[in-house]
């Protein structure tokens, strides 16, 4: 079974910081915050196996899986995923995709 590498943009690391603040400031918790957080990176990193298992999305450049209320977005070339984006599921940003 291959083992893909996880490349995540900086677009991902602005989402991730973003994401943190938001869990902060309506829980009032560190800890919450950053459990979140956690959970939403090992979704990404859990796509080091099997990643085709996700549809493409409509545009059929890149494949969508969701985490809660978010959606992560990544395509596949050749042995990484590129992870590109991550962002609220609800948000109309996610038919760009």
């Amino acid at each position: 079974m291959p083992k893909y590498i996880i490349k995540v943009t900086p677009n991902v690391t602005i989402a991730l910081k973003e994401i943190y603040q938001s869990i902060l400031k309506v829980s009032q918790s560190h800890q919450t915050a950053q459990n979140y957080v956690e959970d939403l990176e090992q979704t990404m990193q859990a796509l080091n196996y099997f990643p085709e298992r996700y549809r493409k999305t409509p545009s059929g450049k890149y494949r969508r899986v969701n985490f809660k209320k978010y959606a992560i977005f990544y395509f596949i070339e050749n042995d990484t995923v590129h992870i590109i984006d991550v962002i609220l599921a609800s948000s109309s940003t996610v038919f760009k995709y």
